[in-house]
């Protein structure tokens, strides 16, 4: 049977040079010119075995074929919330002499087809209309200032959480967390600028109309003057914001309102001002409730009062200017408004030759947009990145988000032509 691959043709002239008595490495690429790793190998497994056949790959034979692999990936190609167990029982089913395991599977789809399990990141949902409501207001407001501008939101806080991370020494009992099943709940209506806090508002009864008017009376009104000169006012299109009655207020009142996209409370700042305030009031009431003591709706009112008052100026400050570079509209298209965060890395013009767009172009382009980040450790499709700015309070300002952060760690990882970079407040989705 003739060779049928150049490597064949090598390992077959060598054995015959071998079997002429030429025995030395060192002779035999003299006299074939061929590459001194491959003569060396075959040379060896020749003193070895007296055969240039492939010797046996020791441990047990993989489980399931390439063919099999193909096949979990298809299943999960049509439905990618397809638990293991379910595709592991299909796959014994269409093999029945398999009997393959559940573990088998998972391992599987982790090492070899690279898949990873997660919880799906929310977004807002959004139908083709919004989308292009929402690029058309971008396009209309890219170069408004927005130092001046009031920002405000409702939102609903409750006595009993559970998103504080903890730690715990391996071999303990891992720690638990009291839960009531009907939690206390205060609903929060905020506002805050460039410049600091304009006003918030504590109630437990319904938001209507006349709610709203109510707050804007005693909160907007006496305390808008701290936005500055032209300052304008912010709110989403909640019915109760959108109310007859309720824009005769702003008439009356001579109070500039911006319009505003359906759908979009990812582009209101507001949205990380309750994440950082939500963060903390959990922790008053985990320090209150670890010391035994009871607490109230008033209690829990005054934790959420005090805290809003505790809050760094340079948080409000570095919201809005979060805003102001994020309206930066440069090269974006319609589809980068569909509800998740994206940046677009520039590309080289066509004349220069296009760099290999893969996991270390990503992490050395990261470096250089970001350069208080360095990279702390490193897997096959993830990074580490620690932050170098550290400030007297023991934060680290994060160049994401640009707010300090008990953890200076921030994680990333690759996929094929994209790379997502996050840190405790938001994620950021790098694209060519």
């Amino acid at each position: 049977m003739a060779p049928t691959s150049e490597l064949e043709i090598q390992r077959l002239t060598v054995k015959e040079l071998w079997d002429n008595n030429i025995r030395k490495p060192s002779e035999i690429i003299k006299i074939t010119g061929f590459p001194k790793s491959t003569v060396y190998d075959i040379v060896n497994r020749l003193k070895k075995t007296g055969s240039v056949k492939h010797l046996p790959i020791p441990g047990r034979p993989l489980i399931l074929s390439p063919t099999k692999c193909r096949y979990l990936g298809r299943l999960l190609k049509n439905d990618n919330a397809t638990t293991s167990a379910l595709m592991t029982t299909k796959l014994n089913n269409l093999y029945p002499n398999l009997n393959v395991s559940t573990r088998t599977v998972q391992r599987t789809l982790k090492n070899k087809l690279n898949y990873i399990v997660c919880k799906p990141r929310p977004v807002p949902f959004l139908k083709a209309s919004h989308v292009e409501a929402r690029f058309q207001w971008a396009l209309n407001h890219n170069h408004d200032d927005w130092s001046h501008t009031i920002f405000s939101d409702e939102s609903t806080f409750q006595t009993f959480r559970n998103t504080q991370i903890v730690r715990y020494k391996a071999g303990n009992l891992r720690p638990s967390h009291p839960m009531v099943k009907h939690p206390y709940k205060v609903h929060v209506w905020g506002a805050f600028s460039r410049q600091g806090p304009i006003g918030v508002a504590l109630f437990t009864g319904k938001m209507n109309s006349a709610k709203y008017r109510e707050i804007l009376q005693f909160q907007l009104l006496p305390n808008a003057y701290h936005a500055g000169y032209g300052w304008k006012f912010q709110q989403d299109n909640a019915p109760t914001h959108t109310a007859k009655l309720t824009q005769q207020f702003f008439v009356i009142n001579d109070v500039p309102v911006i319009d505003w996209p359906a759908n979009s409370p990812d582009l209101n700042p507001i949205e990380n001002l309750w994440a950082i305030l939500k963060g903390n009031v959990e922790k008053m009431v985990n320090n209150w409730i670890m010391k035994k003591k009871s607490l109230s709706g008033d209690d829990f009112q005054g934790i959420i009062q005090q805290e809003w008052d505790n809050i760094d100026q340079n948080v409000f400050f570095n919201l809005a200017d979060t805003k102001a570079d994020d309206n930066d509209l440069t090269d974006l298209k319609e589809e980068d408004f569909c509800g998740s965060k994206v940046v677009i890395v520039s590309v080289s013009s066509a004349s220069q030759s296009k760099p290999a767009y893969d996991h270390s172009y990503f992490c050395n382009k990261i470096l250089d947009q970001y350069p208080n980040l360095y990279t702390e450790c490193s897997s096959e499709n993830f990074n580490y990145y620690g932050i170098t700015d550290e400030t007297s309070c023991g934060d680290y300002i994060c160049p994401l988000c640009k707010l300090g952060h008990d953890d200076e760690e921030i994680e990333s990882r690759y996929k094929t032509g994209s790379y997502f970079i996050k840190c405790e407040q938001c994620e950021i989705e790098i694209v060519v």
